[in-house]
């Protein structure tokens, strides 16, 4: 159940305006919490911050926030090693764009 309510908000995300500001949330990951903070300006995914203290990162901490600003979307290839990392940072953009768009 819980998985088809986050697969809805993820469609009803791509239509949702989003709110500019700074919108934290944390999830979590393969061992710690992920924190992160997404910045919202103009509607658009301006910046990602995160913070953790994962030990199987591999480069996804830079990667993948990369990625998201890039395709201003969470729907972004994964760091192959780092599946859950990767899963989680995802997860933790998701929640904060969730806020952004007042879902």
């Amino acid at each position: 159940a819980a998985a088809k309510a986050d697969m809805l908000n993820r469609d009803a995300l791509k239509s949702a305006p989003l709110h500019d500001g700074a919108f934290p949330a944390s999830v979590f990951g393969y061992s710690d919490n992920i924190r992160a903070t997404v910045t919202v300006r103009n509607a658009r995914i301006a910046d990602v911050k995160l913070e953790h203290r994962e030990k199987a990162d591999l480069g996804a901490r830079t990667i993948l926030p990369e990625r998201i600003i890039g395709k201003q979307s969470v729907e972004v290839d994964g760091v192959t090693g780092a599946t859950v990392t990767s899963q989680a940072i995802k997860s933790a953009v998701f929640q904060a764009l969730k806020q952004s768009a007042g879902l």
